[in-house]
């Protein structure tokens, strides 16, 4: 069953790839009128948050203090593109923190993944650390690549599929 859990966020990760080939750097920073979130904070979102994860079950984290600060939970982007990392770190930070969430997950004892849950606004949604690795590799990342595709047409920009 894990390899099915892993194989599903491939094809996610994939589909996210093809989302960040097809729009070009200079709309990172754009948001359409009512848009909370431009395409830079949805991928240094992802990877913030898959990085809670690996620091979930005892991983170092991946993301420094300042990251957090721009793409946590809770964060709201900002126009200003001067406080963020370069498009370019942001996209290395996306694959390096997912190519270590997959396979920390892929190698992973069940003993870890089926720990209880340590961060307490999780507890009730994902009892187990397993459950919120899932929920990181696969939906979440979902979620996000549907609001990153809503964006690109909002940018006026047409299907990557």
């Amino acid at each position: 069953m894990r390899q099915n859990t892993i194989q599903a966020s491939r094809v996610t990760q994939g589909y996210v790839q093809l989302l960040i080939d097809g729009t070009d750097h200079d709309l990172w920073f754009k948001r359409p009128a009512g848009v909370p979130n431009h395409l830079a904070w949805q991928i240094g979102h992802i990877a913030s948050s898959a990085n809670s994860g690996l620091k979930a079950i005892g991983k170092p984290s991946l993301c420094d203090e300042a990251w957090d600060k721009l793409f946590l939970r809770g964060t709201e982007s900002s126009d200003d593109a001067s406080i963020y990392p370069t498009v370019d770190e942001i996209i290395a930070k996306f694959h390096e923190v997912y190519a270590a969430l997959t396979e920390t997950y892929e190698q992973a004892d069940e003993s870890v993944l089926l720990a209880d849950s340590q961060i307490e606004r999780l507890i009730e949604r994902f009892p187990k650390q397993g459950d919120f690795l899932v929920f990181l590799l696969t939906s979440h990342l979902a979620m996000h690549a549907g609001q990153i595709s809503t964006l690109r047409k909002l940018l006026g920009l047409g299907h990557v599929m």
